[in-house]
């Protein structure tokens, strides 16, 4: 099996960390091609693949916002390199545009890594015999193929609405649920941290940037870009296929809404369920430059169901509210639903969030209103790298699952919904 090339083009730049790269890439890359670029329009050339990353510094200015937007839309994954002491910093690298910012003094043999972790056509070596029994982790279905006689899987999009709701947790325990029976597909894209991988034990090898920049350049994106078995030999968690977001450094990487969606289209047509952890739902910035929460966004008209998760407080209630009201003025199409999540035993205090929800939401309300208790069984689960397989908290679990199977596809755009007149429903 021939590798795949790498190709990356560097911007034209007399800094010292340009010469090192390339010089490191030419005697100790392989499948790694660079070429250094005097002026945009080489970034399109006639008869010769498309780059895969676009290296960028604070010292030149070769290419501009206009040309870094195109370069983007046209697949290429665009990094700036800053210098403090010598450079415009990490400001002039946000007002181009540029998708993920390191230091300029990071080591060569660490940047290819990375940009093999985040580029769709990373280099992978021949295989060796032996490697089909080192696969990845099982899946639950064979998503190079359609599902025949099915219509698209259920996707639903899962809200941050205050720290420490129990977001993560509560999407793998809806996705296992549902894996005993159909097969799902969680995608994690929160935009500030990266942390199913570790908690499920896969690899964090192939990342959701990886797996967006496939769909970019009109290649398929699963089942290559789901997370597999680690090297270390620990055995992966759950029933159920990851895109994990990708770690770095600095956070994740932002994403493309267009790429997400097309990945979203393609699970669709492989999966029964399509779980995406979104995160903070944040409004559009009042400035250009990069906005890590456009996939979220988009994400709200794509969706059968949007979930907001809150602490089970009072603050948490409130806030719930106000996202409700702005999921509907960014556009949310299918039903909302809200979660309270580490919540105390005594039953009255539902009923005062639920009240408190109730009037937050007056004019737009939930459709249905879930309490997740506090379940020591979920803390000993995440100490000893296990799953919840019983208790008050998974079996509130379960029946969030079987909600999410009853929910009907959301009808195409103009159609009159089944929803016109969504109520709150306290379930326990």
């Amino acid at each position: 099996m021939t590798p795949a090339v790498l190709r990356i083009g560097i911007a034209a730049t007399p800094a010292p960390w340009s010469k090192n790269f390339r010089n490191y890439a030419r005697d100790h890359a392989a499948g790694v091609e660079v070429e250094t670029l005097l002026d945009p329009r080489q970034l399109r050339r006639p008869g010769r693949s498309p780059f895969n990353v676009l290296l960028v510094d604070d010292t030149a200015r070769t290419f501009t916002a206009a040309a870094i937007a195109d370069a983007v839309g046209s697949g290429t994954f665009v990094v700036g390199l800053f210098d403090e002491a010598t450079g415009m910093g990490k400001a002039f690298l946000e007002r181009l545009g540029v998708q993920l910012i390191l230091p300029a003094a990071s080591e060569p043999d660490e940047l290819i890594q990375a940009l093999q972790r985040l580029t769709p056509v990373p280099y992978a070596p021949p295989s060796q015999p032996g490697d089909e029994d080192r696969a990845g982790a099982r899946t639950t279905t064979d998503p190079g193929r359609p599902r025949a006689g099915r219509s698209g899987g259920r996707v639903s999009a899962w809200y941050a609405v205050t720290g420490g709701c129990g977001l993560t947790e509560t999407v793998i325990g809806v996705a296992e649920s549902l894996a005993a029976r159909d097969r799902v597909l969680v995608v994690e894209a929160e935009p500030l941290s990266s942390s199913m991988a570790a908690r499920l034990s896969r690899s964090p090898a192939v990342g959701l940037s990886w797996t967006l920049g496939r769909i970019a350049h009109g290649q398929p994106a699963l089942p290559d870009g789901l997370a597999g078995a680690r090297d270390d030999g620990a055995r992966p968690l759950g029933r159920f296929d990851l895109v994990a977001q990708t770690s770095m450094p600095e956070g994740p990487p932002p994403v493309d809404s267009g790429a997400m969606l097309g990945l979203i289209s393609e699970a669709r047509d492989c999966y029964d369920h399509v779980l995406v952890s979104v995160g903070p739902l944040v409004g559009a910035p009042a400035s250009q430059g990069r906005d890590r929460f456009a996939g979220g966004r988009a994400l709200l008209g794509e969706a059968e169901v949007a979930v907001a998760v809150a602490t089970a407080d009072p603050l948490g209630a409130v806030e719930l509210g106000s996202w409700r009201a702005a999921a509907s003025e960014m556009g949310v199409r299918g039903p909302a639903w809200g979660v309270l999540g580490r919540g105390g035993r005594a039953r009255f205090q539902e009923t005062q969030l639920a009240d408190l929800v109730g009037a937050a939401t007056a004019l737009r309300p939930f459709q249905r209103l879930w309490f997740l208790p506090e379940d020591e069984a979920v803390s000993l689960a995440r100490w000893n790298s296990h799953l919840v397989a019983r208790g008050r908290w998974h079996s509130c679990i379960r029946r969030l699952a079987a909600g999410l199977s009853a929910v009907e596809p959301i009808p195409a755009a103009g159609t009159p919904g089944r929803n016109e007149a969504w109520g709150l429903v306290g379930s326990r």
